[in-house]
């Protein structure tokens, strides 16, 4: 495997895994110096299927905060849909058509929102192609979920789905035991959420 392609697919790689935003030790997170959440909306916080958060969701977002969390909201999706769910759910900011996985716009929402320790940062996704890659190229840690619910995807997501397992198989040439743990979370399976 050439160092090429080995730093390439570094990129795609989360610092850890977890079922949903429900299976993440957020206590530990917080002791070991997190304190930064950016969440993506779509398939990671509600389904496409949904505009609004449910009250699971809201209390949860409120726990967060009570933490000492800060905690955003961060969608390449538009405007209308993030400031839908905005309305109700409890986070300190938002950020809309981010174009992830680029990192330009992410960086400047972080620095708008003057947040420049980014030992502090994680950023919470359902997608290799997208939210993991993105906090890579901006250069924070990851934790991949299960997506909400597969069904309700859009083509460009579904598109980037297809690439997913090709990229897992080429992470597997130099860690295979991750790899199947990546696999296992990015795999199509019935709704979780």
């Amino acid at each position: 495997m050439f160092i090429y392609e080995v730093t390439i697919l570094s990129k795609y790689i989360p610092t850890k895994l977890a079922k949903s935003i429900y299976d993440i030790d957020y206590n530990e997170l917080y002791a070991n110096g997190k304190r930064i959440i950016l969440f993506d909306l779509d398939n990671t916080l509600i389904s496409y299927y949904e505009n609004r958060p449910n009250d699971k969701l809201i209390e949860f977002g409120n726990w967060l905060l009570s933490i000492g969390f800060k905690v955003y909201v961060l969608s390449n999706n538009k405007g209308k849909r993030i400031n839908l769910f905005m309305e109700t759910f409890p986070a300190t900011g938002s950020g809309n058509l981010m174009k992830k996985p680029f990192a330009h716009k992410v960086k400047k929402f972080l620095k708008n929102n003057n947040i420049n320790d980014y030992n502090e940062i994680i950023m919470i996704g359902d997608q290799l192609v997208t939210d993991i890659l993105c906090a890579n190229n901006v250069g924070v840690e990851s934790i991949l979920i299960k997506s909400i619910s597969r069904e309700s995807e859009k083509l460009y997501t579904i598109v980037n789905r297809w690439r997913e397992p090709y990229i897992v198989k080429r992470i597997a040439r130099k860690n295979p035991e991750y790899a199947a743990q990546i696999y296992e979370i990015i795999k199509k399976e019935k709704n979780h959420g």
